[in-house]
Protein backbone atom coordinates (compact mmCIF):
# COMPACT_ATOMS: atom_id res chain seq x y z
CA UNK A 1 0.00 0.00 0.00
CA UNK A 2 2.05 3.27 -1.05
CA UNK A 3 1.41 6.17 1.74
CA UNK A 4 -1.34 8.54 2.07
CA UNK A 5 -1.39 11.57 -1.07
CA UNK A 6 -1.41 14.66 0.81
CA UNK A 7 -3.81 16.89 -1.43
CA UNK A 8 -5.65 19.80 -0.91
CA UNK A 9 -7.51 22.87 -2.76
CA UNK A 10 -7.88 25.92 -2.41
CA UNK A 11 -10.80 28.16 -3.59
CA UNK A 12 -12.32 31.69 -3.83
CA UNK A 13 -14.79 33.73 -5.77
CA UNK A 14 -13.31 36.57 -6.51
CA UNK A 15 -15.51 39.92 -7.82
CA UNK A 16 -13.51 40.80 -11.42
CA UNK A 17 -14.05 44.81 -10.09
CA UNK A 18 -11.68 43.81 -7.27
CA UNK A 19 -9.12 42.90 -9.49
CA UNK A 20 -6.78 45.67 -9.44
CA UNK A 21 -2.72 46.61 -9.14
CA UNK A 22 -2.95 46.17 -5.70
CA UNK A 23 -2.28 42.70 -4.31
CA UNK A 24 -5.42 40.68 -2.53
CA UNK A 25 -4.87 37.19 -0.83
CA UNK A 26 -7.18 35.02 0.22
CA UNK A 27 -7.50 33.98 4.35
CA UNK A 28 -4.76 31.25 5.20
CA UNK A 29 -5.78 28.18 5.58
CA UNK A 30 -3.64 25.36 6.84
CA UNK A 31 -3.33 21.83 5.45
CA UNK A 32 -0.93 19.20 6.98
CA UNK A 33 0.14 21.36 9.54
CA UNK A 34 1.74 24.03 6.82
CA UNK A 35 -0.02 27.33 6.05
CA UNK A 36 -0.92 28.41 2.57
CA UNK A 37 -2.91 31.09 0.85
CA UNK A 38 -3.33 32.36 -2.40
CA UNK A 39 -2.74 35.84 -3.87
CA UNK A 40 -4.12 37.68 -6.85
CA UNK A 41 -3.33 41.05 -8.44
CA UNK A 42 -4.21 42.41 -12.22
CA UNK A 43 -1.04 42.68 -14.37
CA UNK A 44 -1.46 45.06 -17.40
CA UNK A 45 -4.13 43.52 -18.63
CA UNK A 46 -3.61 40.54 -17.02
CA UNK A 47 -4.98 38.27 -14.01
CA UNK A 48 -2.76 37.19 -12.40
CA UNK A 49 -2.26 34.30 -9.63
CA UNK A 50 -0.11 32.99 -6.70
CA UNK A 51 0.07 30.54 -4.45
CA UNK A 52 1.90 31.56 -1.52
CA UNK A 53 3.85 29.05 1.47
CA UNK A 54 3.34 30.70 4.68
CA UNK A 55 5.65 28.04 6.78
CA UNK A 56 8.43 29.94 8.29
CA UNK A 57 11.68 28.13 9.56
CA UNK A 58 15.10 29.34 9.62
CA UNK A 59 16.75 25.48 8.94
CA UNK A 60 16.43 24.18 5.66
CA UNK A 61 13.03 22.65 4.52
CA UNK A 62 11.22 22.27 0.95
CA UNK A 63 8.05 20.87 0.35
CA UNK A 64 7.90 19.43 -3.45
CA UNK A 65 4.49 19.88 -5.25
CA UNK A 66 2.63 19.40 -8.21
CA UNK A 67 0.05 22.77 -8.49
CA UNK A 68 -3.36 22.33 -10.47
CA UNK A 69 -4.91 25.43 -11.23
CA UNK A 70 -8.95 25.38 -12.66
CA UNK A 71 -11.40 28.33 -13.89
CA UNK A 72 -14.56 27.14 -14.74
CA UNK A 73 -16.29 29.31 -17.43
CA UNK A 74 -20.09 30.08 -17.61
CA UNK A 75 -21.02 27.22 -20.09
CA UNK A 76 -19.01 24.69 -17.71
CA UNK A 77 -15.86 24.22 -19.47
CA UNK A 78 -12.57 24.57 -17.55
CA UNK A 79 -9.28 26.43 -17.98
CA UNK A 80 -6.60 24.52 -16.62
CA UNK A 81 -3.19 24.53 -15.93
CA UNK A 82 -0.75 22.83 -14.45
CA UNK A 83 3.30 23.03 -12.85
CA UNK A 84 5.77 21.49 -10.29
CA UNK A 85 6.95 24.05 -7.62
CA UNK A 86 9.38 23.48 -4.87
CA UNK A 87 8.69 25.83 -1.58
CA UNK A 88 11.18 25.93 0.62
CA UNK A 89 14.56 27.42 1.31
CA UNK A 90 16.90 24.45 0.89
CA UNK A 91 17.75 25.07 -3.01
CA UNK A 92 18.19 27.88 -5.62
CA UNK A 93 15.01 26.79 -7.43
CA UNK A 94 13.23 26.97 -4.25
CA UNK A 95 11.03 30.11 -2.86
CA UNK A 96 7.63 30.50 -0.70
CA UNK A 97 5.32 31.71 -3.89
CA UNK A 98 4.64 30.20 -7.27
CA UNK A 99 2.79 32.63 -9.91
CA UNK A 100 1.43 32.50 -13.22
CA UNK A 101 1.83 35.82 -14.40
CA UNK A 102 -0.12 35.51 -17.28
CA UNK A 103 -2.77 33.27 -16.01
CA UNK A 104 -5.53 34.59 -18.61
CA UNK A 105 -6.17 38.23 -20.16
CA UNK A 106 -9.31 39.99 -17.50
CA UNK A 107 -11.08 40.30 -20.47
CA UNK A 108 -11.79 36.63 -21.36
CA UNK A 109 -12.73 36.41 -17.87
CA UNK A 110 -15.47 38.82 -18.12
CA UNK A 111 -17.10 37.80 -21.30
CA UNK A 112 -16.45 33.51 -21.07
CA UNK A 113 -15.95 32.95 -16.90
CA UNK A 114 -17.19 35.69 -14.93
CA UNK A 115 -21.40 35.23 -13.65
CA UNK A 116 -22.66 38.37 -12.31
CA UNK A 117 -19.22 39.84 -11.88
CA UNK A 118 -18.12 37.00 -10.43
CA UNK A 119 -15.46 34.09 -10.79
CA UNK A 120 -14.28 31.17 -8.85
CA UNK A 121 -10.80 29.80 -9.34
CA UNK A 122 -9.00 26.82 -7.87
CA UNK A 123 -5.46 25.54 -6.78
CA UNK A 124 -5.04 21.90 -5.98
CA UNK A 125 -1.89 21.41 -4.43
CA UNK A 126 -0.43 17.52 -3.85
CA UNK A 127 2.41 17.35 -1.75
CA UNK A 128 5.02 15.21 -2.74
CA UNK A 129 8.15 15.07 -0.52
CA UNK A 130 8.17 17.14 2.70
CA UNK A 131 12.00 17.41 3.67
CA UNK A 132 13.56 19.21 6.45
CA UNK A 133 10.62 18.80 9.11
CA UNK A 134 11.94 16.39 11.82
CA UNK A 135 12.57 16.95 14.90
CA UNK A 136 16.13 16.79 15.94
CA UNK A 137 17.12 13.45 16.22
CA UNK A 138 16.05 11.54 19.75
CA UNK A 139 18.51 9.08 19.03
CA UNK A 140 21.16 7.51 17.43
CA UNK A 141 21.15 4.43 15.20
CA UNK A 142 24.74 4.42 13.83
CA UNK A 143 28.06 2.29 14.48
CA UNK A 144 28.83 3.71 18.02
CA UNK A 145 25.90 1.57 19.05
CA UNK A 146 28.87 -0.71 19.66
CA UNK A 147 27.91 -4.54 20.61
CA UNK A 148 24.06 -3.49 20.51
CA UNK A 149 23.27 -4.37 16.76
CA UNK A 150 23.55 -7.31 14.60
CA UNK A 151 22.54 -5.96 11.15
CA UNK A 152 22.85 -2.63 9.18
CA UNK A 153 19.75 -1.50 7.40
CA UNK A 154 20.65 1.17 4.32
CA UNK A 155 17.94 3.13 3.49
CA UNK A 156 18.32 6.18 0.68
CA UNK A 157 21.93 5.57 1.24
CA UNK A 158 22.09 6.33 5.10
CA UNK A 159 22.78 3.15 7.33
CA UNK A 160 21.31 2.41 10.34
CA UNK A 161 22.98 -0.22 12.68
CA UNK A 162 20.49 -2.03 14.21
CA UNK A 163 19.32 -5.17 16.53
CA UNK A 164 17.33 -7.90 14.47
CA UNK A 165 15.47 -9.35 17.70
CA UNK A 166 14.67 -6.07 19.07
CA UNK A 167 13.26 -5.22 15.39
CA UNK A 168 11.50 -8.62 15.01
CA UNK A 169 9.84 -8.06 18.73
CA UNK A 170 8.49 -4.90 17.21
CA UNK A 171 7.29 -5.56 13.90
CA UNK A 172 6.37 -9.05 11.78
CA UNK A 173 7.84 -7.86 8.81
CA UNK A 174 11.46 -7.54 10.28
CA UNK A 175 10.03 -11.41 12.47
CA UNK A 176 10.06 -12.79 9.04
CA UNK A 177 12.78 -11.03 7.09
CA UNK A 178 15.67 -12.03 9.76
CA UNK A 179 14.10 -15.01 11.48
CA UNK A 180 11.75 -17.05 8.57
CA UNK A 181 13.60 -18.00 4.89
CA UNK A 182 14.63 -15.23 3.59
CA UNK A 183 18.47 -14.49 2.37
CA UNK A 184 18.02 -11.62 4.07
CA UNK A 185 18.47 -14.10 7.70
CA UNK A 186 22.05 -14.38 7.09
CA UNK A 187 22.89 -11.06 6.01
CA UNK A 188 24.85 -8.45 8.19
CA UNK A 189 23.69 -5.94 5.39
CA UNK A 190 20.00 -5.11 4.46
CA UNK A 191 18.86 -2.69 2.09
CA UNK A 192 15.37 -1.20 2.26
CA UNK A 193 13.90 0.30 -0.97
CA UNK A 194 11.17 2.76 -1.47
CA UNK A 195 11.50 4.02 1.80
CA UNK A 196 11.95 7.66 3.19
CA UNK A 197 15.05 7.76 5.11
CA UNK A 198 14.28 10.53 7.72
CA UNK A 199 10.64 8.87 8.23
CA UNK A 200 12.52 5.38 9.26
CA UNK A 201 14.65 7.36 12.02
CA UNK A 202 11.30 8.60 13.22
CA UNK A 203 10.08 5.11 13.22
CA UNK A 204 13.13 3.60 15.06
CA UNK A 205 12.56 5.82 17.34
CA UNK A 206 8.59 6.09 18.51
CA UNK A 207 9.38 1.91 18.91
CA UNK A 208 12.27 2.90 21.18
CA UNK A 209 10.20 4.53 23.31
CA UNK A 210 10.37 8.20 22.26
CA UNK A 211 8.13 10.96 21.31
CA UNK A 212 8.75 11.02 17.77
CA UNK A 213 5.89 11.68 16.16
CA UNK A 214 5.06 15.43 14.91
CA UNK A 215 2.29 17.14 12.17
CA UNK A 216 4.69 16.47 9.80
CA UNK A 217 5.58 13.40 10.24
CA UNK A 218 2.75 11.54 11.41
CA UNK A 219 1.53 10.21 7.41
CA UNK A 220 5.05 8.78 6.88
CA UNK A 221 5.91 6.96 10.44
CA UNK A 222 2.07 5.52 10.24
CA UNK A 223 2.35 4.09 6.49
CA UNK A 224 6.05 2.40 7.94
CA UNK A 225 4.03 1.27 10.96
CA UNK A 226 1.46 -0.22 8.58
CA UNK A 227 3.88 -1.95 6.38
CA UNK A 228 6.22 -3.54 8.72
CA UNK A 229 3.12 -4.86 10.91
CA UNK A 230 4.68 -2.89 13.92
CA UNK A 231 1.37 -2.85 16.48
CA UNK A 232 2.67 -0.12 19.05
CA UNK A 233 4.09 1.92 16.38
CA UNK A 234 0.76 1.98 15.17
CA UNK A 235 -0.94 2.25 18.50
CA UNK A 236 1.12 4.80 19.78
CA UNK A 237 0.49 7.14 15.82
CA UNK A 238 -3.22 6.60 16.91
CA UNK A 239 -2.50 7.85 19.89
CA UNK A 240 -1.01 11.09 18.72
CA UNK A 241 -3.64 12.21 16.34
CA UNK A 242 -6.17 11.72 18.79
CA UNK A 243 -4.49 13.44 21.85
CA UNK A 244 -1.55 16.17 19.87
CA UNK A 245 -2.39 16.33 16.08
CA UNK A 246 -3.51 19.42 14.84
CA UNK A 247 -4.38 18.33 11.24
CA UNK A 248 -8.13 18.94 10.23
CA UNK A 249 -10.92 16.34 10.78
CA UNK A 250 -10.98 15.48 7.46
CA UNK A 251 -7.47 14.51 6.94
CA UNK A 252 -7.62 12.57 9.86
CA UNK A 253 -10.45 10.08 8.75
CA UNK A 254 -8.11 10.06 5.54
CA UNK A 255 -6.01 8.36 7.91
CA UNK A 256 -8.25 6.53 9.91
CA UNK A 257 -9.77 4.93 7.10
CA UNK A 258 -6.43 4.09 5.00
CA UNK A 259 -5.24 2.28 8.11
CA UNK A 260 -7.78 1.21 9.49
CA UNK A 261 -7.80 3.02 12.67
CA UNK A 262 -11.05 1.78 14.76
CA UNK A 263 -10.32 4.41 17.81
CA UNK A 264 -9.99 7.60 15.33
CA UNK A 265 -12.72 6.55 13.44
CA UNK A 266 -15.34 6.49 16.38
CA UNK A 267 -14.23 9.24 17.70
Amino acid sequence: MSRLEKKFILSQTIDLSNVTDAQKSTEVETHFSIPWCLVYLKSNDRFTLCVFCLYSKSDEWEIETKLKFKLKSANGTYLKLSNERNFGNSKENSGLSWAWTEFIKLKDIENHYAVNGKFEIKAQCIIEKMSGFGIEKLKYFDESSQNHWDVIISVDGHKFYLSKAFLAFQSTYFDKLFFGVFKESNQTEVELKEVDHEDFQSFLELIHGESAVNDTNIDGVLHLADMFDAPTAIRRCEEFLLEKSKWSLDEKIQLAERYNLKDLKNN
